[in-house]
């Protein structure tokens, strides 16, 4: 299908694909360059327009140019646009890794079911390979776990031991057991999803928690997170399996948080 393109004030083209792609890696046609074919309804940036057709990368000095992307192990490639980005700019979403400025395109096409060029989409992380992540993270917290029911024991027995024995003490050393557990789960949780988007349960699954339009998670939504989990245990486990119905795979805290879960 043959393209128009701006070039200066002036409307310059047809061309067809193969001649636009050559067209951007002489520099030509720029990430910001207007572009319009048939069918659409106005002129798009080429970044927008075409990113299949023309591969963006970035130049030492920082400046945009086009030809073949040099990576190494502090940058990486949006799937998009083909720029070149700082690791820490991209995110990513199911098989993709996406820039911030493709994102809203990618979300929308997301939005509206049309898959991404290569036929691949997001995948939401389903019912079991969670309850994986689950048992995973219940066994990195164990040793925590025993040592504060060691201590709790260690109390308990030296109240049953003493001349009077002391109800005051075991109720308290139970509550103080109990909230230090619930402390450790909660911090554990809201460190590693609002830093990592992923507990290590969850990284050992290649699980990633993200917000509906595939945003990296906040401190201050992990933490609403993990008390939204809260709600769904109170459910006697209905919260957790609807998530094995859920198109997205959502749980009730993926609901009341606005959140998916999503395969890396």
């Amino acid at each position: 299908m043959d393209w128009y393109y701006i070039q200066g004030n002036e409307q310059a083209g047809p061309v067809p694909d193969a001649t636009l792609s050559d067209l951007a890696i002489q520099g030509v046609i720029t990430p910001d360059t207007l572009l319009w074919r048939a069918g659409m309804q106005d002129w798009q940036a080429a970044r927008m327009a075409a990113p299949e057709l023309v591969a963006v990368t970035l130049a030492p000095h920082g400046s945009s140019t086009y030809g073949s992307a040099v990576l190494d192990e502090n940058t990486g490639q949006c799937s998009m646009c083909g720029a070149v980005h700082p690791v820490e700019d991209l995110i990513q979403i199911g098989p993709h890794t996406i820039c911030a400025r493709c994102k809203p395109l990618y979300v929308q096409r997301l939005a509206e079911g049309v898959p991404f060029a290569d036929a691949a989409y997001v995948q939401f992380g389903g019912f079991w390979i969670r309850f994986a992540a689950k048992i995973i993270d219940g066994l990195v917290l164990l040793p925590v776990s025993f040592a504060m029911m060691m201590g709790y024991f260690v109390v308990i027995g030296m109240n049953a031991q003493s001349e009077q024995f002391n109800p005051v003490l075991m109720i308290g050393s139970q509550l103080l057991m109990n909230l230090l557990m619930w402390a450790t789960n909660m911090a554990y949780v809201t460190f590693f999803v609002g830093r990592f988007g992923a507990t290590p349960g969850k990284m050992v699954c290649r699980l990633r928690v993200v917000t509906a339009n595939m945003e990296e998670m906040t401190y201050l939504r992990a933490f609403a997170r993990f008390w939204g989990e809260f709600v769904t245990g109170m459910t006697f486990g209905i919260g957790y399996i609807i998530a094995a119905f859920d198109s997205e795979k959502r749980t009730l805290h993926d609901y009341i948080c606005n959140t998916r879960v999503v395969r890396v």
